[in-house]
């Protein structure tokens, strides 16, 4: 049942759909910053798009699991979402929504430096990496809300460790590597959030 709890934690909290989470809390948190379109534009560009050149990396033979457990293979599918992302920082910016543009250039960058870990043979956790994201993104969300988002946070803690914890628990990554997953997001959100 474990097993289970912990595939199911994975799955939901991935880190594709991690923007996405940002983008609807943001949306409900305060909706005078951006619209329900803004949302779907999002959920499109960082999280369908993404999936579906995962999909078709799998047929065409590029990727041999979902899981992406080879380290070429993390390399190969963050290349479409990298172009994904940065399209999506681009739309944002050109709509003058600068948080979200900020939300989406961070989480480029932080898969730019997921693949230089993984250039020097780190399997770094993209599932710790968009949780330690999404935690810089709860800590900046007060200055933006016009409603409390305090059980937000203490949530959005709880399930950053539950994240860990989950990827620990299927063995799919060292405690190192989780704690790098962690610092890569966090930082790489807190930059770009810090630069506004």
């Amino acid at each position: 049942m474990q097993y289970i709890i912990a595939q199911w934690v994975s799955f939901i909290f991935h880190p594709i759909f991690i923007v996405s989470y940002m983008a609807i809390l943001l949306l409900w948190a305060n909706p005078y910053i951006i619209k329900m379109y803004d949302v779907a534009l999002i959920v499109f560009y960082t999280a369908f798009y993404p999936l579906v050149s995962l999909f078709l990396m799998k047929r065409l033979d590029f990727v041999s699991s979902y899981e992406l457990p080879d380290r070429r293979e993390r390399i190969v599918a963050a290349i479409p979402t990298l172009f994904f992302y940065s399209w999506c920082s681009l739309i944002m910016y050109k709509k003058y929504h600068p948080l979200l543009a900020d939300i989406s250039y961070a989480a480029t960058a932080s898969i730019v430096l997921s693949v230089v870990f993984l250039a020097v043979n780190n399997k770094i956790s993209w599932h710790a990496m968009g949780m330690g994201a999404f935690v810089a993104f709860l800590i900046i969300l007060p200055h933006y809300a016009t409603i409390d988002v305090s059980l937000p946070f203490l949530l959005g803690l709880v399930i950053a460790g539950l994240v860990g914890t989950a990827r620990l628990y299927l063995q799919k990554h060292q405690l190192s590597e989780v704690y790098q997953g962690y610092l890569v997001g966090f930082v790489g959100q807190s930059l770009f959030f810090l630069w506004q």
